[in-house]
């Protein structure tokens, strides 16, 4: 099971299971296949929170071990809620928006020629994944209300569009909408280092929890990662 900052307790089921079960196996095996070539590997889908980004490739798959067996499985307890948990949970999210940037950028270069159905479906696969999300989450009634509230229209989001903030701003509502809810307090780590020796003032200003931040992520044992391996690949990819 999976908890929200409105402490709202749920699994992933369905179209939204198989999103994110898709995003983090692609994530997982990016890792794999390219950390080690890396001369950054913080950079790699940044999340904002500089404890996990930092972090090595078997904590990282480690981490979204846990987060991905919580979203899917009722009768796994939710982890414990650290800004790192949650900044694993986004990770797939913090991906996402990466390849769609380099599709996007590849496509430009290429002179946005797309011959046919099939070398469309591989050129724009990740914005495709968005795409169809989106348009079968709750997010597009969001959106209308919204617009119906400050009495203009919104803009439809087109699959060939290649503006990056649109959908920067699409993936960033999928990520609220599955994994989030209303909290994005990891990131704090990355901008007010100081919330970590922080007396108690600041988070409670802020309704963070004490021991919320922590300082250590966990120690894993190449036996841990390799079961974190075998729980995120048990789930059929699609």
């Amino acid at each position: 099971m999976w908890t929200t900052s409105f402490n709202e307790v749920y699994v992933l089921k369905g179209d939204q299971a198989r999103f994110y079960i898709n995003l983090t196996q692609l994530l997982v095996n990016f890792l794999v296949e390219f950390y080690p070539e890396i001369d950054e590997p913080d950079e790699i889908a940044p999340t904002g929170c500089v404890l996990f980004d930092q972090a090595s490739v078997k904590q990282k798959i480690y981490l979204l071990s846990i987060c991905l067996e919580a979203l899917l499985e009722p009768n796994v307890e939710p982890p414990k809620p650290t800004h790192f948990i949650q900044a694993a949970a986004y990770c797939p999210f913090a991906f996402l928006e990466e390849q769609v940037r380099d599709e996007i950028e590849r496509e430009q270069l290429d002179g946005n020629q797309v011959q046919d159905e099939e070398e469309r479906f591989y050129v724009r696969y990740y914005r495709l994944q968005t795409f169809h999300q989106y348009q079968q989450s709750r997010l597009p009634q969001i959106d209308r209300e919204l617009a119906a509230e400050e009495n203009s229209d919104p803009e439809p989001l087109h699959l060939e569009s290649q503006d990056i903030e649109e959908w920067r701003h699409i993936i960033n509502f999928l990520a609220h909408e599955l994994v989030l809810g209303d909290d994005e307090d990891f990131k704090l780590t990355g901008y007010l280092p100081q919330i970590f020796d922080d007396t108690g003032r600041i988070k409670s200003n802020l309704g963070i929890e004490e021991n919320y931040f922590q300082l250590q992520l966990p120690s894993v044992t190449e036996e841990d990662y390799k079961q974190a391996l075998a729980r995120i690949e048990r789930y059929p990819m699609k």
